[in-house]
């Protein structure tokens, strides 16, 4: 999987002429024409072996030995084009996988208050749900009131936002009643939502994308008729626009969303590699990263890896464990830790990787940073 970015072949390596073999042979041919002089050169006569011998063997002397330098002239010639070509393709595809989305707003709805602050403080604060679903913090609301506040958190982050507002996406994991929360949001912000697979939402944060204006991404999974189920609560909204766009009306970006990567299941070392390279990253720079689905598989590939390439990341926690705080995850998980990263980013104003892993859904990797890469 990863990135397509194609393997740039490398030229096979090339020997300078051998200047000592070739002088070897040219005092090889002059002792000859010595000897020969010296022998025959009276009976045949001087200027006879000095053209039919001679001057012929010295022509194809010569002869060889231009080819060959000749040769080693265009193989140094085809080699510094073909490095500086590849540096060009790889210069190319480094702006490729950098290819960011402004973030302008961010709002998370999850079990605890603090949202992703709370992974954040001392690891013996951090709270452990490994195999329990929990419901959002707080007083049980109607869905029509949890709209009502992400409305009010992004007024808060950015009060024009709705002068932006140019498309609603939906991601939803309750099809019961999703005709109602679809009603719901467009009673809210006065757009019919899109509603979104998990196919044509991972495009979102893959693929090169040119909105007409701000995008808001929301990802609903909440419990049908309040009944437990095995995976957390979540709500999730992100307003997002291209960085073109940010620039041009001159909005206030609080993170950059990077492109999504699809991960290999047996090669994240691969992945990983690929990122820190045609990202252009310093891994010291790099000091978060969360783990979400199977988890404990990657952390120990991420271990292997850091200690492979001198990736120093903090003792006492490599990695963020979600599924330990949230529980198990589901198939919009990617989307509500995506925006739980997000959260994150902007609390820590530190740059954060999100590697989400499930077999049944979504394998993802992406970077989120707190700022864009040409700041």
């Amino acid at each position: 999987m990863s990135w397509p970015i194609p393997e740039i072949p490398k030229l096979p390596k090339f020997s300078k002429p051998k200047y000592k073999f070739w002088l070897y042979g040219f005092l090889f041919l002059f002792g000859i024409a010595y000897i020969l002089f010296n022998q025959f050169g009276e009976k045949v006569g001087f200027e006879n072996i000095f053209l039919y011998f001679v001057l012929p063997v010295f022509l194809i002397w010569m002869f060889l030995f231009g080819v060959s330098i000749h040769r080693y002239e265009y193989c140094l010639a085809s080699h510094k084009a073909w490095e500086k070509e590849s540096e060009h393709t790889t210069h190319l595809w480094q702006e490729w996988s950098k290819w960011q989305q402004a973030v302008i707003g961010n709002v998370v709805l999850s079990p605890e208050e603090k949202g992703a602050s709370v992974m954040l403080g001392d690891i013996k604060n951090v709270p452990m749900y490994p195999d329990k679903g929990r419901p959002l913090f707080g007083e049980r609301k109607g869905f029509t009131e949890y709209l009502l506040t992400i409305h009010l958190r992004l007024e808060q982050q950015f009060p024009e936002y709705r002068n932006h507002l140019y498309q609603v996406y939906l991601l939803c994991s309750d099809k019961l009643y999703l005709k109602n929360i679809v009603d719901d949001v467009f009673n809210q912000w006065l757009l019919v939502p899109d509603i979104l697979d998990l196919n044509l939402a991972s495009k979102l944060v893959q693929e090169d994308v040119e909105y007409k204006g701000g995008v808001l991404l929301l990802c609903v999974n909440c419990w049908p008729h309040h009944a437990a189920q095995e995976h957390s609560e979540f709500i999730t909204a992100q307003f997002f626009s291209s960085v073109e766009y940010a620039r041009e009306h001159q909005l206030p970006v609080i993170a950059a969303l990077g492109r999504a990567m699809p991960l290999d299941k047996n090669a994240l070392d691969k992945d990983l590699e690929m990122l820190f390279k045609y990202n252009e990253l310093e891994k010291a720079e790099l000091q978060h990263v969360w783990l979400a689905g199977e988890s404990q598989k990657n952390f120990e590939s991420l271990l292997i890896y850091s200690a492979k390439v001198d990736w120093l990341l903090p003792e006492k926690s490599p990695a963020y464990l979600v599924n330990l705080s949230f529980g198990p995850s589901h198939e919009f998980s990617f989307f509500n830790y995506l925006a739980l990263v997000t959260d994150a980013v902007i609390h820590a104003q530190q740059d954060q990787l999100l590697i989400c892993q499930n077999s049944t859904s979504t394998n993802l990797l992406c970077l989120i940073k707190k700022d864009f890469f040409n700041e």
